[in-house]
């Protein structure tokens, strides 16, 4: 038609795929999600007003609490770190800045492997923890959190938030020295980063 048709989006959607920058500023993709997630808050009181304003507040003190409670270690103490399926379930606003976290607290030449899913496990997938806790022991620990703004009776486990695409994660990883991408039989892509 007139306006081009398909064609704009399929420029910046090549654009995208080429240099890794997303046509749409994370401002936006912010705000977008903050509307969603506005509506079901809604639609769960009831049909109550909910603003993007108070959706977006609660997200960033649920986001600096967070960060503030977890992987508070000291700049370059580990040499390896392991992070299991971590950012397919956190929220998107948490992903980077936990990533970026992780960056600061691995030594120079230090190791991380990671584990992203390949596609979505289904709402009612379970999210676990999984924690070293000897030279030879794996304990396995079923997540549940209280979402941001819930009452603390509705602890429940996170569902899988998105599938990561390699393009995706090497962004993730991009501060890093190195990444490899291996896939297991299991549909879960394993990665290995050297900071």
């Amino acid at each position: 038609g007139a306006d081009g048709g398909y064609k704009p989006l399929v420029v910046e959607i090549a654009k995208f795929f080429r240099t890794g920058v997303a046509p749409v500023s994370a401002q936006e993709t912010t705000e977008i999600f903050a509307f969603m997630e506005a509506a079901d808050e809604s639609k769960r009181q009831g049909g109550a007003p909910v603003t993007i304003e108070s959706v977006m507040q609660n997200a960033l003190e649920f986001n600096k609490k967070f960060l503030d409670e977890n992987l508070m270690y000291a700049n370059a103490q580990f040499d390896v770190v392991l992070c299991w399926n971590l950012p397919d379930y956190m929220e998107e606003s948490l992903v980077k800045p936990t990533i970026d976290r992780l960056w600061s607290v691995m030594k120079p030449g230090g190791l991380l492997l990671a584990f992203f899913h390949t596609r979505d496990a289904g709402p009612d997938t379970t999210c676990y923890r999984y924690h070293v806790t000897g030279t030879d022991m794996l304990e396995i620990q079923e997540v549940k959190f209280v979402p941001p703004g819930r009452p603390a009776s509705e602890r429940q486990s996170p569902r899988l938030q998105r599938v990561f695409n390699n393009r995706h994660i090497e962004n993730l990883f991009r501060d890093f020295a190195s990444i490899k991408f291996f896939l297991a039989r299991d549909a879960i892509r394993e990665v290995l980063v050297v900071r």
